[in-house]
């Protein structure tokens, strides 16, 4: 059998990342240049990609190691961390939205979070 070795281009960096936003909101999603980006919302949304791109190619991660007595089977689509997921999910819901602002303050992560907590003068022990 023959072998046929090329080289690939590496995935396209973004010069922006865009807001999801309820359609009836905006009539166009904000853009947010990564430079303007907080260092944890970057690498959140790098680990967020990892994940995917390994759940499309139904590839187990390397990077993320085999646990003992693990069958090497792909990760779920979510991880363990199902917190930072669902801050994730709970943050499409409108700024405004009640239940969503009570769920992130108190289970929440994150620069936005503490403003939140700061708005409604709430404070929580760092753990």
């Amino acid at each position: 059998m023959a072998v046929l070795t090329v080289k690939l281009c590496p995935f396209p960096v973004p010069l922006s990342v865009i807001q999801e936003v309820a359609p009836r909101l905006l009539p166009s999603s904000p853009v947010y240049r990564l430079p303007d980006l907080d260092a944890q919302v970057l690498s959140d949304l790098c680990d967020e990609f990892r994940c995917n791109a390994f759940h499309r190619a139904n590839k187990p991660d390397p990077a993320a190691g085999v646990a003992a007595g693990s069958t090497g089977q792909v990760p779920p689509m979510f991880p363990d961390d199902s917190l930072k997921w669902a801050g994730n999910l709970i943050r499409q819901l409108p700024v405004d939205h009640d239940g969503r602002n009570s769920w992130l303050i108190n289970y929440g992560h994150g620069a936005d979070v503490e403003a939140l907590r700061d708005k409604h003068s709430m404070c929580r022990e760092k753990q």
